[in-house]
Protein backbone atom coordinates (compact mmCIF):
# COMPACT_ATOMS: atom_id res chain seq x y z
CA UNK A 1 0.00 0.00 0.00
CA UNK A 2 1.80 3.43 -0.64
CA UNK A 3 2.06 6.06 1.67
CA UNK A 4 -0.95 8.17 0.60
CA UNK A 5 -3.39 5.49 0.85
CA UNK A 6 -1.81 4.98 4.33
CA UNK A 7 -2.27 8.06 5.12
CA UNK A 8 -5.52 8.36 4.18
CA UNK A 9 -6.44 5.01 6.15
CA UNK A 10 -4.55 6.95 9.45
CA UNK A 11 -6.73 10.10 9.02
CA UNK A 12 -9.77 7.77 8.99
CA UNK A 13 -9.12 5.67 11.78
CA UNK A 14 -8.60 9.24 13.94
CA UNK A 15 -12.13 10.11 12.69
CA UNK A 16 -13.40 6.62 13.64
CA UNK A 17 -13.64 5.70 10.25
CA UNK A 18 -15.96 8.57 9.16
CA UNK A 19 -14.85 10.43 6.10
CA UNK A 20 -17.11 13.04 6.54
CA UNK A 21 -15.06 13.80 10.28
CA UNK A 22 -12.01 13.50 7.88
CA UNK A 23 -13.46 16.42 5.42
CA UNK A 24 -13.92 18.48 8.47
CA UNK A 25 -10.85 18.08 10.45
CA UNK A 26 -10.32 20.76 12.84
CA UNK A 27 -6.59 19.59 12.89
CA UNK A 28 -4.40 21.75 10.88
CA UNK A 29 -1.20 21.36 12.91
CA UNK A 30 -1.38 18.11 11.74
CA UNK A 31 1.45 16.71 9.66
CA UNK A 32 -1.15 14.41 7.82
CA UNK A 33 -3.66 17.43 7.23
CA UNK A 34 -2.58 18.35 4.11
CA UNK A 35 -2.74 14.46 2.83
CA UNK A 36 -5.90 12.95 4.13
CA UNK A 37 -7.61 12.77 0.80
CA UNK A 38 -5.10 10.48 -0.02
CA UNK A 39 -4.14 12.29 -3.07
CA UNK A 40 -0.93 14.93 -3.42
CA UNK A 41 -1.52 18.45 -2.25
CA UNK A 42 -1.22 21.40 -4.29
CA UNK A 43 1.58 22.93 -1.63
CA UNK A 44 5.13 23.86 -2.43
CA UNK A 45 7.21 20.78 -1.76
CA UNK A 46 5.05 17.79 -0.90
CA UNK A 47 6.52 14.55 0.68
CA UNK A 48 4.09 12.49 2.15
CA UNK A 49 6.91 10.49 3.62
CA UNK A 50 8.27 13.41 5.61
CA UNK A 51 4.66 14.08 6.81
CA UNK A 52 4.43 10.41 7.86
CA UNK A 53 7.80 10.88 9.82
CA UNK A 54 7.33 14.41 10.90
CA UNK A 55 3.60 12.62 12.92
CA UNK A 56 5.72 9.48 14.09
CA UNK A 57 8.14 11.85 15.92
CA UNK A 58 4.77 14.04 16.78
CA UNK A 59 3.93 10.58 18.63
CA UNK A 60 6.63 9.83 20.21
CA UNK A 61 7.51 12.93 21.82
CA UNK A 62 10.01 13.74 19.33
CA UNK A 63 12.40 11.00 20.31
CA UNK A 64 13.84 9.04 16.79
CA UNK A 65 14.75 6.04 19.41
CA UNK A 66 11.04 5.65 20.48
CA UNK A 67 9.85 5.93 16.72
CA UNK A 68 12.55 3.07 15.93
CA UNK A 69 11.23 0.76 18.78
CA UNK A 70 7.62 1.62 18.21
CA UNK A 71 5.60 -1.28 18.35
CA UNK A 72 2.41 -0.42 17.63
CA UNK A 73 1.81 -2.62 14.52
CA UNK A 74 -2.12 -1.89 13.80
CA UNK A 75 -1.05 1.63 12.99
CA UNK A 76 -1.31 2.41 9.44
CA UNK A 77 1.66 4.29 9.34
CA UNK A 78 3.95 1.92 11.00
CA UNK A 79 5.80 0.33 8.29
CA UNK A 80 6.75 4.00 6.80
CA UNK A 81 7.53 5.59 10.15
CA UNK A 82 11.94 6.12 9.30
CA UNK A 83 10.48 8.18 6.44
CA UNK A 84 11.17 5.57 3.91
CA UNK A 85 8.87 3.75 1.72
CA UNK A 86 9.25 0.03 2.42
CA UNK A 87 8.20 -1.02 -0.86
CA UNK A 88 11.27 -0.40 -2.90
CA UNK A 89 13.99 -2.34 -2.18
CA UNK A 90 17.75 -1.05 -1.47
CA UNK A 91 19.05 -2.33 -5.17
CA UNK A 92 16.07 0.07 -5.77
CA UNK A 93 16.75 2.79 -3.69
CA UNK A 94 20.88 2.51 -4.67
CA UNK A 95 19.88 3.21 -8.37
CA UNK A 96 17.67 6.46 -7.39
CA UNK A 97 20.41 7.69 -5.36
CA UNK A 98 22.73 7.05 -8.35
CA UNK A 99 20.54 8.58 -10.66
CA UNK A 100 19.99 11.80 -8.65
CA UNK A 101 23.35 12.27 -8.11
CA UNK A 102 23.92 12.01 -12.07
CA UNK A 103 21.79 14.86 -12.66
CA UNK A 104 22.82 16.77 -9.92
CA UNK A 105 26.00 16.63 -10.99
CA UNK A 106 25.22 17.14 -15.08
CA UNK A 107 23.06 20.22 -13.70
CA UNK A 108 26.11 21.74 -11.94
CA UNK A 109 27.99 21.79 -14.82
CA UNK A 110 25.82 23.17 -17.23
CA UNK A 111 25.08 25.83 -14.73
CA UNK A 112 28.65 27.01 -14.56
CA UNK A 113 28.88 26.85 -18.42
CA UNK A 114 26.13 29.14 -18.41
CA UNK A 115 27.48 31.32 -15.42
CA UNK A 116 30.75 32.60 -16.71
CA UNK A 117 32.36 33.43 -19.61
CA UNK A 118 34.74 30.23 -20.75
CA UNK A 119 37.37 30.83 -23.64
CA UNK A 120 37.08 29.24 -26.73
CA UNK A 121 39.68 26.07 -25.28
CA UNK A 122 36.67 25.61 -22.45
CA UNK A 123 33.85 25.89 -24.76
CA UNK A 124 35.72 22.94 -26.57
CA UNK A 125 36.60 20.75 -23.98
CA UNK A 126 33.17 21.04 -22.35
CA UNK A 127 29.82 18.91 -23.72
CA UNK A 128 26.38 20.77 -23.72
CA UNK A 129 23.70 18.70 -24.36
CA UNK A 130 20.76 19.77 -22.36
CA UNK A 131 18.10 17.33 -24.52
CA UNK A 132 20.18 14.16 -23.06
CA UNK A 133 18.53 12.78 -20.23
CA UNK A 134 20.03 9.85 -17.61
CA UNK A 135 17.85 6.96 -17.54
CA UNK A 136 17.29 3.99 -14.38
CA UNK A 137 18.39 0.38 -16.27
Amino acid sequence: MSALKRIRKKCLWCSNDQPKEVSLCQSPKCHLHEYRWGKMPRIERPSPLRAIRAKCLDCQDRSPLAVKECEDVACALHSFRFGTNPNYSERTRQRRRELYFARLAENTRMRACFSRDLSEDEEDSVELNPTRRLRAS
